[in-house]
């Protein structure tokens, strides 16, 4: 932040104080309003000129960008996957101690909390930003990082937002969050051998559902034709069976490996 725009909103600061003072002896004074009157008149002197606006917005920006990251970080807690992982077996040897296998299965099976997400993004960054915005969060930026991205990334939504658009944005946040569930089950499971060698395979997870009310449905929208209703519902549905085919890959190769070791007496 430069000294010029530092010392503009220290004095900015200062007036809104003032104007804070005022509506507190004049209920029907609205402090906001009263600042954006002494604005105005400083703009129609020349005191403010339209480049100094513009500079200030800019710097409210970053800094309300930046405190909107620190925000959701303080939120999420812990955000490192290792740690995370590590505490949630140790929540679940917890649970699984002294107790048998039908008790933890009751409880495994049983959904203690729902995750309900906004299908449709709200196109209030560009890609860029939300990006910039998630390395925020997960910690992987810095603020000064995250400034220096955010002075040289587009600082309005992207262009075209379309259907297609918003199925990208809203598919990627449903990915996420299948991966994010799948981590959480394999870390049950793997307590869960060890807690019950002879019964483990059995378990029925459930412990967190998942819903996004995105439908493609035409919603009064001219834009929006039962045929792309059609198309999107289709692809998100071979979406869904290549992740299962990539998950089933997964397994098998790991089932080689293991036959493989077994072979060789690992």
């Amino acid at each position: 932040m430069s000294e010029k725009i530092s010392t503009l909103l220290t004095a900015l600061s200062s007036e809104l104080d003032e104007c804070r003072a005022l509506s507190r002896e004049t209920p029907l004074i609205n402090p906001y309003q009263q600042l954006s009157y002494r604005l105005l008149k400083q703009m129609k002197m020349g005191d403010m000129p339209s480049e100094k606006i513009d500079e200030l917005l800019a710097e409210l920006s970053v800094q309300s960008f930046l405190n909107r990251g620190h925000r959701a970080r303080v939120y999420l807690e812990e955000t490192a996957a290792p740690k995370n992982r590590a505490r949630l077996i140790k929540s679940f040897e917890a649970v699984s101690k002294g107790k048998k296998f039908t008790e933890f299965q009751a409880l495994a099976g049983r959904a203690l909390a729902g995750i309900v997400i906004t299908g449709h993004p709200t196109f209030g960054f560009s890609r860029e930003q939300y990006d910039i915005l998630a390395g925020l969060m997960d910690g992987s930026l810095t603020q000064e990082q995250a400034t220096g991205k955010f002075h040289n990334c587009k600082s309005r939504p992207d262009d075209g937002l379309t259907l297609n658009y918003e199925y990208e944005q809203s598919e990627r946040a449903l990915l996420n969050l299948q991966e994010a569930i799948a981590q959480l089950y394999a870390v049950v499971l793997e307590v869960a051998r060890t807690a019950y060698p002879d019964d483990w395979r059995s378990l029925d997870l459930k412990l967190v559902t998942a819903a996004s009310w995105v439908g493609f449905d035409v919603d009064g929208r001219d834009d929006i034709t039962w045929m792309d209703s059609v198309k999107f519902r289709t692809r998100m549905a071979v979406r869904q069976c290549e992740v299962y085919l990539a998950r089933w890959e997964d397994n098998r190769n790991v089932a080689r490996m293991a036959a493989l070791l077994a072979g060789y007496g690992v």
